[in-house]
């Protein structure tokens, strides 16, 4: 059975023997929760959005939901093939022609994480009526009170949460036993990273060119009836 956030703040509170620290345990597991979305790209969290491309683009590209952190692929279909779209850097983006070119379908799109929200730009401005699917992974909203929150918290690595949490309040209360705490959650999280976060199962990875320098199938299209 999985803990809930006030039963892994109070465990927390009891291996690291500061009973009368759960205000502070709420607001360590908030800021934990807040790292973890931040710098690690969880597949198991990952949403997609439909783009509608019909409209002309606007000048600053098409909002993306208001909780988009980071684009992990996009792609539409055309004549039942699909088409891969490669992500661009901001700066590179802004040194390609930006008129309407002929009757290409997008190949590029580029997110300006700038806006608010923020907005996706596809290469070539699609001309054509067409709408493109991207996968991204949110922002995770903060937990209102922890301490006395009963909901399931959204990272699935419990004994993680609880041992991290442990370790935070620790370095509050001078424990020795921080350094030893923070290697184990270090050792936990690091196990999950490599056998629970993505569904990578019975394949490998690959190695991939750039395909912003390597087009996939010789620069080919896929069927003789797709436009250019």
């Amino acid at each position: 059975m999985a803990y809930t956030c006030q039963q892994i703040i109070s465990l927390a509170c009891q291996i690291s023997k500061t009973p009368g620290y759960t205000t502070m345990a709420g607001q360590f597991f908030n800021a934990m929760l807040e790292e973890l979305w931040q710098v690690n790209d969880f597949q198991f969290s990952r949403q997609s959005v439909y783009v509608d491309t019909t409209q002309a683009q606007p000048t600053l590209g098409y909002p993306l939901p208001s909780n988009h952190e980071r684009t992990l692929d996009s792609y539409y279909i055309v004549n039942g093939a699909p088409r891969i779209l490669t992500q661009l850097p901001i700066e590179q983006y802004d040194s390609l022609f930006q008129g309407v070119t002929g009757s290409s379908y997008p190949e590029f799109l580029c997110v300006d994480v700038s806006q608010t929200p923020h907005t996706v730009l596809f290469y070539p401005v699609p001309p054509l009526a067409t709408g493109i699917t991207l996968r991204y992974l949110p922002q995770q909203q903060a937990i209102l009170t922890p301490e006395a929150n009963n909901a399931i918290p959204w990272f699935p690595s419990q004994l993680y949460l609880i041992t991290r949490l442990a370790a935070e309040l620790m370095m509050v209360s001078d424990d020795t036993r921080r350094d030893d705490f923070l290697k184990q959650a270090a050792g936990i999280l690091e196990k999950f990273m490599t056998m629970g976060d993505d569904d990578r199962e019975n394949y490998v990875r690959q190695v991939k060119l750039d395909p912003r320098a390597f087009r996939s199938g010789g620069g080919h299209r896929p069927t003789k009836t797709m436009p250019l």
